[in-house]
């Protein structure tokens, strides 16, 4: 995982050669900032699957990059009740449902 300096560092090159839609540029760069802190399960949990694409054509494998679970995943609603179930990659193909209101919600 890279440093917070070496992040600040790919985010404005980055930057610097992006072009487009910004608001897909700020959900994907807050994707990976937020998922520093809460991990890249909850990120995917809570993340449309263009979104989670969009990030990682920009930043690479967000499985790399991020830890699998970060320091406040243990606030996910949604994670835990994937965990509970079971089920993380059946929800995440959509084939088990959790409202998307608990799935975006944390405590």
């Amino acid at each position: 995982m890279k440093n917070d300096e070496e992040l600040m560092k790919q985010i404005e090159d980055l930057t610097k050669g992006y072009k487009g839609d910004i608001s897909n540029f700020y959900e994907a760069v807050g994707m990976v900032v937020v998922g520093r802190l809460f991990g890249w399960r909850v990120i995917r949990l809570v993340s449309s699957g263009r979104s989670w694409t969009f990030t990682n054509s920009l930043f690479g494998d967000l499985k790399e990059l991020l830890p699998e679970r970060g320091q406040y995943a243990y606030k996910s609603v949604g994670l835990k009740i994937a965990d509970e179930l079971g089920e993380y990659w059946e929800i995440i193909k959509r084939h088990k449902s959790i409202p998307i209101e608990q799935r975006k919600m944390i405590n």
